[in-house]
């Protein structure tokens, strides 16, 4: 099963750093300080040692993976970036822990989120402004993550699906020409299939052929259309995935598609009996 998180996708940039190897923080290092919003956009990417940034932040921070040449290293925040930690990437240049990458990497915070059109924003299109896409939401939406590198900024900004407790849509920008643009927009629905009366069976489930069945052909075999739970696009890469009940309510089936070729292609499916 491919997997296509933005989140995951943005956070393995900063995890670059190899395995840790027991590199520790001395103990009489401060690493409780808090790191406010000020202190945070001083650093400077390529220029700030990591000792720079230690004493910015009054705090050794704490790490999280180190290598040979490279360490990533993370601090706590103040109330008013609270559900975010502060992250580097450090690659060690002439014997000094230079900042390569500084990120926020954050948890969704529910109360912040308000309701929104999150529809609309998952119908938006590739390339869209930031500006634009909170336009038609509605709201500006909350910050998730963003990260900076010399050569790139990214920013993941989240909005709640109205009726689902649990549900989402991401989406991550890139900034180009001094405009964040979309870059991959992903949606969760984050519930299980619809009890419609037509349920899907075994032998149904088992006529869906991976890397051959289209999404029509399976909605088809099923009677059904099923329920739309995920939806991943990129600027290659396109995925669904749909639900559909079983005999038992405890159980599902479901099926992700490609759609990546113009077409919807099952690539992987999995049947619970519940």
């Amino acid at each position: 099963m491919k997997i296509r998180s933005i989140s995951t996708r943005i956070a393995a940039v900063a995890m670059g750093a190899a395995l840790a190897v027991g590199v520790a923080i001395p103990a009489s290092a401060d690493t409780s300080a808090k790191v406010d919003k000020g202190e945070y956009t001083k650093v400077v990417v390529g220029k700030w040692t990591l000792a720079q940034v230690q004493k910015e932040f009054d705090s050794a921070g704490t790490n999280v993976s180190t290598s040979s040449t490279s360490r990533s290293v993370k601090w706590k925040t103040t109330t008013r970036l609270e559900r975010f930690g502060v992250r580097l990437l450090c690659q060690e240049v002439g014997q000094v822990d230079r900042v390569v990458e500084v990120g926020l990497v954050g948890r969704r915070r529910e109360a912040d989120l308000g309701q929104v059109h999150a529809v609309r924003v998952r119908q938006g299109r590739l390339g869209s402004t930031l500006a634009s896409v909170q336009k038609t939401a509605g709201t500006a939406g909350v910050v998730t993550s963003e990260y900076k590198s010399a050569y790139t900024e990214s920013r993941t900004v989240e909005w709640p699906v109205p009726g689902y407790k649990y549900g989402w849509v991401q989406v991550d920008f890139t900034k180009k020409s001094g405009q964040w643009k979309t870059n991959i927009k992903a949606a969760s629905w984050a519930n299980g299939p619809k009890q419609t009366s037509n349920k899907m069976t075994k032998t149904e489930f088992d006529k869906i052929k991976v890397d051959k069945t289209t999404l029509d052909q399976a909605r088809t075999i099923a009677g059904t259309s099923g329920t739309l739970t995920y939806e991943f696009v990129g600027s290659t890469v396109k995925s669904r995935t749909y639900y559909w009940p079983v005999s038992s309510r405890y159980g599902f089936a479901y099926v992700s598609f490609d759609g990546d070729t113009g077409k919807w292609i099952a690539d992987y499916k999995n049947y619970y009996a519940g």
